[in-house]
């Protein structure tokens, strides 16, 4: 009896110095305990009804104690965004099974070739009726349909059967949503660990319950997520493999068109013997026309690849600020060793200073308050110069996560 009384004043102090802390920060970030538990219950729904792992994450959360839960919550950063997260999951699902309630049957459209199956020199295009389509991954493949059922049932695609789906990448707005909800439930094991290291007996192995139903729905949130980002590439690398096979098939073409031209020339030059003086001056102005168009030709084909070439480091560039600024924004200390490591060691500490300042200047020139971030900022800075490399990442992240939350 004594040690349950202890442990229940054990739990009111936490709850107690939790919603003081929440008192003097209150912020738009922070939810009611019943709508934060109310989120959590929303989200195992979602969850066990777009997976199949057989988790029955609804049914875990209902058995938490809403005392555990309360003592919990005033420690978790942002229950808000994961309220915002799990209700825009359930509104875009309510919406597209009306969709899928009220949508017609399409018509049967033949079904065109896959590069590499195409005929030689086709072109590889995405437009109906197209002869040739690049190799999107094979609606029939078993493995396949395993990655993106999950993704289908909450209207991931539009339309979703198979055939469509193997075009196309996760909606924005669905691959947003999860990567919040994951976001919001990491936080919330971070929080919950903490907690339960400090609860007394009997009521830490219900605290680490608690924390393990935490940290299976962030790993199915993040799976999800990471089904989605798997989906994309399939999609990119497609897209990306057909526009160099069709520079290929145009570069090719001209050569040939070059090739042809000239033996039409070696030909008819043999063919008409004492005639060529009567004619060169018109076999020159052909030749001279067929060199033009081939230049402009070549010109206008080198001018493609150029850009294509442009576009491509473009986007690798911004996929890497992408990948940058999603470490930067997770709590905790640490993080992969190619953002920790100066670019002199083939990392990109640099690049994630430079992310962070411009992102600090782009606030601050939008009107909005950075709060310390400077001073992490400088803080990062010096560490980089002791060669401090992962002290510096980390006070990096902190300066950005100051600006932008």
């Amino acid at each position: 009896m004594n040690r349950f009384i202890w442990t229940a004043c054990a739990l009111a102090l936490l709850i107690t110095a939790g919603r003081a802390q929440g008192q003097n920060t209150l912020s738009t970030n922070e939810t009611s305990v019943s709508e934060f538990r109310q989120a959590l219950l929303d989200l195992g729904t979602y969850l066990d009804a777009h997976t199949n792992s057989g988790s029955d994450l609804r049914r875990r959360f209902e058995a938490v104690p809403y005392d555990l839960l309360e003592a919990i919550y005033p420690h978790v950063a942002n229950p808000r965004q994961l309220e915002n997260a799990v209700a825009a999951l359930k509104q875009d699902d309510a919406m597209h099974a009306a969709q899928r309630a009220t949508a017609a049957t399409p018509l049967a459209q033949p079904q065109a070739a896959a590069y590499p199956a195409c005929s030689a020199n086709t072109i590889i295009d995405t437009a109906p009726g197209t002869a040739c389509t690049p190799a999107y991954p094979d609606p029939t493949n078993g493995a396949w349909q395993n990655l993106v059922n999950p993704l289908i049932t909450f209207g991931a695609f539009s339309p979703s059967d198979y055939a469509s789906v193997s075009s196309q990448s996760c909606s924005l707005t669905v691959a947003s949503n999860l990567s919040q909800a994951s976001s919001g439930l990491q936080g919330t094991v971070l929080a919950a660990s903490a907690v339960c290291g400090i609860v007394p007996q009997p009521a830490t192995a219900g605290c680490w319950a608690l924390d393990a139903v935490f940290t299976l729905a962030a790993a199915t949130s993040f799976g999800l997520f990471a089904d989605c980002q798997s989906q994309g590439g399939n999609v990119t690398g497609a897209e990306v493999d057909a526009a160099f096979h069709n520079t290929v098939t145009i570069y090719n073409k001209v050569n040939a068109i070059d090739a042809d031209i000239d033996t039409q020339i070696v030909n008819a030059s043999a063919g008409i013997g004492t005639q060529i003086t009567n004619v060169s001056a018109g076999i020159g102005t052909l030749i001279t026309k067929a060199n033009t168009d081939i230049d402009n030709n070549i010109t206008t084909l080198q001018k493609a690849v150029t850009a294509l070439q442009a576009s491509m480091t473009a986007n690798q560039a911004f996929n890497l600020q992408i990948a940058i600024e999603t470490e930067l924004l997770e709590a905790g200390t640490g993080g992969l060793g190619t953002f920790e490591l100066p670019e002199a060691y083939g990392g990109y500490l640099g690049l994630t200073r430079t992310i962070v300042v411009n992102t600090i200047q782009n606030f601050q020139a939008a009107g909005q308050s950075v709060g310390s971030a400077l001073t992490s900022l400088a803080q990062g800075d010096a560490a980089r110069n002791n060669n401090d490399y992962k002290s510096a990442f980390t006070y990096y992240r902190n300066a950005y996560r100051l600006t932008v939350q």
